[in-house]
């Protein structure tokens, strides 16, 4: 992905301001329409594909001149541009193209060029309308700023 950043430096404080691409995986319960039964045959793993643009503000609570430590925390928002559920899971299950929700991480960055962060996510809406399914989670990024 790609990532802008604005700095205010005499408060140690800015935003950021990313596009970044995001696979979910989850395992829904498939269910075979050819049978009589509604009980699920197996669990079928479905891939959503997303465009997230997380709007974090940043606090380097560590300004050092070799290394900073920051905190970032802010929302999120994503927009769904695709999936690759086949017709008999998408009978049984309904994707929203839109979720949002927010970030809180914690990062450091050496030399002003190269960052590596750990995030915590939350999305606020149920990715699946017929499920309760709020993806959550943790994820690692490693960034070169020019």
């Amino acid at each position: 992905g790609i990532t802008g950043e604005f700095m205010i430096a005499l408060l140690n404080m800015g935003v950021t301001a990313s596009a970044l691409f995001e696979m979910q995986k989850s395992d829904l319960p498939n269910y075979d329409l050819s049978s009589a039964s509604s009980v699920p045959s197996e669990k079928k793993s479905v891939n959503l594909y997303y465009v997230v643009f997380p709007i974090n503000f940043k606090w380097n609570f560590l300004p050092l001149q070799i290394v900073d430590a920051y905190l970032v925390a802010g929302p999120r928002f994503e927009l769904q541009f695709g999936n690759n559920m086949d017709n008999n899971i998408s009978k049984f299950y309904d994707t929203k193209n839109f979720n949002y929700g927010a970030d809180l991480g914690l990062g450091v960055q050496f030399l002003k060029k190269v960052q590596a962060e750990v995030t915590y996510f939350y999305d606020f809406e149920n990715t699946f309308s017929s499920l309760d399914s709020k993806p959550s989670g943790f994820f690692f990024s490693v960034a070169y700023m020019f």
